[in-house]
């Protein structure tokens, strides 16, 4: 019944094969009719009517076809159930995209956009490890967010892995797309081996895309011998979206606030200029301003003298102090050697 997906009888079991008779004399079973249970395109199960040696003769000739209905039935109710259990979970995993997106709306910090993504992807889908990993450009990435009920402590905020050997983030970071590892068991490398150390058994991983780059990936990982489902990449790409929304917005508003602290630094040093202002006040207003714009180490003004020669006329930052006034050799192929040649050899 199970093998061909339709009814099946037998009429008087004794007259089967041996291992088969014996067994059911055993346990007095004398004839049987098996219907499927079949859920959409699956067969669930089967509905079983058994009877006894001494009334294996008393099923009737349609008794397939009225279990048959009493299998669909049943088939029914599965499937109302299941439906029901799918309309919960879109309704969750619907709840948990607004809450992110609420959050993301709020501007607020992108250490708490990560941890509740983190934190909602591993409530909706359940009993998994959700993490969010930047790319370092250097081979190497870093758990920038991490939640789950199966976490060792090898893994935490912070934690650099390299992405030599075979993994799920290796893969996406490569080829910019979804990519699922249903068995880390026989892959090589930093990430496969650390998988082994937790216990990992499957993993799915969506990148994260920031304008034309890759910013990272998004995971989930689960410990135990059944893979994910099929719309697994479906549902951390929608919120490795919202993580890349987040991360979009922050960089613009980043440079919003730099263009208005350069505007401001600059609409100060021209104040001084245009009260009349010393020049080595401006000069040193100058200095003072870029190294609070770039957060300089140093800043140093110099003007040019005859015979490849500077004068410090302005220095801000830490460690040794220029002394302002000092008159230095340039080494020919320093910084400011390259800039004074440029500029006086505007030809070449």
């Amino acid at each position: 019944m199970l093998r061909e997906g339709r009814p099946s009888r037998i009429d008087d079991y004794s007259a089967g094969p041996a291992p088969l008779a014996e067994e059911t004399r055993a346990r007095g079973v004398g004839a049987g009719v098996g219907c499927p249970i079949v859920v959409g395109d699956r067969t669930w199960g089967a509905m079983l009517i058994l009877v006894a040696s001494d009334h294996a003769g008393a099923l009737h000739p349609e008794i397939e076809t009225r279990v048959a209905q009493f299998a669909d039935l049943v088939a029914t109710a599965v499937a109302n159930d299941e439906a029901r259990a799918e309309v919960g979970r879109l309704v969750e995993e619907q709840a948990a995209l607004r809450r992110v997106a609420t959050l993301v709306a709020q501007e607020a910090p992108l250490e708490t956009v990560f941890a509740k993504v983190a934190d909602e992807v591993a409530r909706t889908l359940g009993d998994v490890d959700s993490a969010l990993w930047r790319d370092d450009g250097d081979g190497s990435v870093t758990a920038v967010a991490v939640r789950g009920p199966s976490l060792g402590p090898g893994v935490s905020v912070g934690t650099r892995l390299s992405l030599d050997g075979g993994s799920v983030i290796a893969v996406v970071l490569r080829e910019g797309r979804p990519h699922r590892i249903d068995d880390y068991s026989p892959l090589a490398g930093t990430i496969a081996d650390r998988a082994s150390e937790l216990g990992m058994r499957s993993a799915v991983g969506c990148p994260i895309v920031v304008g034309s780059r890759t910013w990272g990936v998004m995971t989930v990982a689960r410990y135990v011998a059944e893979p994910f489902a099929p719309d697994t990449e479906a549902l951390v790409a929608r919120f490795s979206d919202l993580v890349a929304t987040a991360i979009a917005n922050g960089e613009a508003r980043a440079e919003v606030e730099r263009l208005a602290a350069e505007q401001a630094a600059l609409r100060r040093v021209a104040t001084l200029v245009a009260e009349g202002a010393e020049p080595a006040a401006v000069f040193d207003a100058v200095a003072a301003e870029m190294e609070a714009l770039l957060g300089a180490d140093q800043v140093s003004l110099a003007r040019y003298e005859p015979g490849d020669e500077v004068t410090a006329v302005a220095y801000r930052g830490t460690g040794p102090q220029l002394q302002l006034g000092a008159r230095l050799r340039l080494p020919a192929q320093s910084v400011t050697a390259i800039a004074v040649w440029r500029a006086v050899e505007p030809s070449l």
